[in-house]
């Protein structure tokens, strides 16, 4: 499932770069943190400007096999700062939550974005 979501995201970075290389890139910024749960890591970092028609839009899973945190933050900011709206994920690590907590929380990421 995790190659699945990363290939898929990949993809739609690729289609929609043609869309984002147009327009003009912006500074990249730190990003804004939002929650999606009650636990301290369920929470999404939002970097570029909101989304729009016109703004293709990239959800980063990180990867460390549900047991260690990985920082995709530059990768987002690179992604925003060319013009995608980069919704850079967490989710409770196997040593806050049991599986599937970890599955729960990314489909819980994936309907609040």
């Amino acid at each position: 499932m995790r190659r699945t979501l990363l290939s898929l995201a990949l993809c739609g970075a690729l289609l929609s770069s043609s869309a984002a290389a147009q327009a003009a890139p912006e500074p990249p910024s730190s990003g804004r943190l939002f929650s999606y749960g009650s636990h301290e890591r369920q929470n999404i970092t939002v970097y570029g400007a909101a989304r729009s028609a016109h703004r293709p839009a990239l959800v980063i899973l990180h990867g460390g096999s549900w047991a260690r945190d990985t920082d995709w933050s530059g990768r987002a900011r690179w992604f925003a700062a060319r013009g995608f709206t980069v919704y850079d994920t967490d989710y409770r690590l196997t040593s806050d939550a049991a599986w599937p907590a970890q599955r729960d929380d990314v489909l819980a990421a994936l309907r609040w974005v």
